[in-house]
């Protein structure tokens, strides 16, 4: 390399070096004037408070600082703070103040600070509870205003600041104290712990003696009900379900899924009969309608037991029913649709029994119709035995006779006649009474109340019910049969209606004492249930909620009576 090219680059580096030297100069001078660059914040400093730094005192803080010392050292705690808190050293004057027992200075201090959050601290800290609780109150901190609400005893506070904090299962344990115990099971609900706010709503039911209390909504409704369908619930919550109309269609899932034990709680508990109510709506295709004849009968309600057996073609069973009952023509009756003597002893009842069909046992006077094959073994014939009993039940005594006779020669005898029919008992008509448009809008347990006020009262066909101009006695509900309506246009009497079973006239008689207007006449013999009139005014007068429900309808009817035009097409209003 040439040796002017070496110079060169020689004196090219110089001149740089002396550039960079200048301008570090420059730059030195210059965060002199504006004061050094700040350091990032290293781990330690991150941790330290800025009340922490030491700062440098003027000679005036400094003679304070002496000054509040020597307070200290006297005893003057609240003139020492004062000082601490003029220096801006709130800190230490709140230590020193909280150290000597002055909470309440210590917590002004950081209420001047607006701190209230560290105020509420500070009181808690020294279970001052009242105070923190203000104190929280006013930093909007609503589940430490609960706590300390809580720790002062006042579970009113504790339970309303608990729900505006969102701590629902805290807010339903203060509501448990307080014994509100429908308010606590509704955040039990919001909380997710279903089994605590079961055992709530049994708690209002038991405390009030009456289901009828309870102003449920109906999503609490249906809580209730899928809890006592999975099997959990009790007699209260059954009652519940009962006042509100939800019990026949949770008992109809319990019996669907095998709950015998679980039904027979609920009928114990509920001290209305509905069981009319479960006949009429009880699926008889699957094991509800025999679980729910078990059940019946082990209430030792063997009347109904007996017709949900007669029902299911279980005539062995329904025997047995109908002779606990005391209807020997009808257990009579049951036997012979069973295949059984007529003069045999009752039959011994499994009492481990639920569901399972029973065959009947085998005839002593019936000859074989075919002999068994050698191959086919004992277990094979019950199989076979089991699957007629299934698909026929019970074959009529003419039917096995019939193949006696075949092999033995022997008229089979005339299939047996069943027993004439009893007068029909108030029990045989209430399903037709609760279907009825007069109880539409009530309760079941309403229903009865009017059931249990009427008489039953039977009409030949083509007997007068009600004349023209005749005075009613009351409310008439149709249990069976069919009524003709007339009324007289001239010389004539042109027919108008005609009324079935569940069916009702002479409700608005009720409104106006006026003699009737049209003539009601049995078609075939009837069966109504009359309700009169005092008794049903005494029962409105009892029961204000059966009167509005009924006076409501009366209302909506006479308005539609007023405003429709009555045509050929549309049945008339019979009063």
């Amino acid at each position: 390399m040439p040796i002017a090219l070496k110079i060169g680059v020689v004196l090219t580096l110089a001149i740089g070096c002396i550039f960079a030297a200048l301008w570090q100069l420059a730059n030195v001078r210059g965060l002199k004037a504006r004061g050094r660059r700040r350091r990032l914040p290293g781990s330690s400093e991150t941790s330290q408070r800025s009340s922490d730094r030491r700062r440098k005192f003027s000679r005036m803080e400094r003679k304070l600082f002496q000054e509040a010392q020597h307070f200290l050292e006297d005893g003057k705690v609240q003139p020492a703070a004062a000082l601490l808190e003029q220096l801006s050293m709130q800190r230490e004057a709140i230590q020193v103040l909280e150290d000597h027992g002055f909470i309440h200075d210590a917590a002004k201090i950081l209420m001047r600070m607006q701190r209230h959050n560290r105020a509420g601290v500070v009181y808690a800290r020294h279970a001052m509870w009242e105070n923190a609780a203000r104190c929280f109150k006013m930093a909007n901190m609503p589940a430490e205003v609960a706590k300390c609400a809580r720790e002062f005893g006042d579970n009113t506070m504790a339970c309303e600041y608990f729900e505006k904090a969102e701590k629902f299962g805290h807010a339903a344990e203060c509501a448990e104290e307080l014994s509100d115990n429908l308010r606590a099971a509704r955040l039990y609900l919001k909380d997710n712990n279903q089994a605590k706010a079961m055992s709530c709503y049994s708690k209002v039911v038991a405390k009030s003696g009456t289901s009828k209390t309870t102003d449920l909504r109906s999503s609490e409704l249906q809580s209730i009900a899928s809890y006592v369908a999975d099997g959990h619930g009790d007699g209260n919550l059954a009652k519940i379900l009962h006042a509100n109309d939800k019990l026949l269609s949770v008992i109809q899932k319990l019996l669907a899924g095998g709950m015998a034990n679980q039904v027979k709680d609920i009928l114990t508990a509920v001290k209305v009969d509905i069981a009319p109510q479960l006949m009429a709506d009880i699926n008889y295709s699957d094991q509800s309608a025999p679980i729910l004849a078990d059940v019946l009968s082990k209430m030792e309600r063997h009347q109904y037991a007996g017709m949900i057996y007669e029902q299911l073609q279980m005539f062995d069973r329904a025997a047995v029913a109908f002779e606990k009952a005391g209807d020997p023509s009808r257990a009579s009756y049951c036997r012979e649709r069973a295949g059984l003597s007529s003069k045999s002893k009752r039959l011994p009842e499994d009492p481990d029994a639920t569901s399972v069909i029973q065959p009947p046992p085998p005839r002593a006077d019936l000859k074989p119709v075919q002999s068994v094959p050698s191959a086919a073994g004992p277990s094979s014939l019950r199989v076979e035995f089991a699957l007629a009993a299934v698909t026929e039940v019970a074959r009529p005594k003419s039917t096995l006779n019939t193949q006696a006779a075949a092999m033995a020669d022997v008229v089979p005898p005339p299939l047996p006649i069943p027993p004439a029919m009893a007068p029909v008992a108030d029990d045989l008509g209430r399903s037709a009474f609760v279907k009825s448009s007069l109880c539409t809008d009530l309760s079941f347990e309403q229903s009865q109340a009017l059931w249990d006020i009427g008489v039953t009262t039977q009409y030949a066909a083509g007997e007068t019910i009600l004349g023209y101009s005749g005075d009613p006695r009351g409310i008439y509900v149709v249990l069976r049969g069919q009524v003709s309506c007339f009324r007289r246009y001239g010389d004539k009497d042109a027919f108008i209606d005609q009324l079935g079973a569940a069916d009702s006239f002479g409700e608005l008689w009720l409104l106006a004492d006026n003699p009737s207007a049209v003539q009601f006449v049995a078609l075939r013999d009837v069966d109504i249930r009359i309700i009169d009139r005092v008794a049903f005014l005494q029962l409105l007068e009892r029961d204000s909620t059966i009167a509005c429900k009924l006076y409501k309808r009366f209302a909506m009817r006479l308005l539609d009576k007023l405003l429709n035009q009555r045509s050929d097409r549309k049945n008339p209003l019979a009063s």
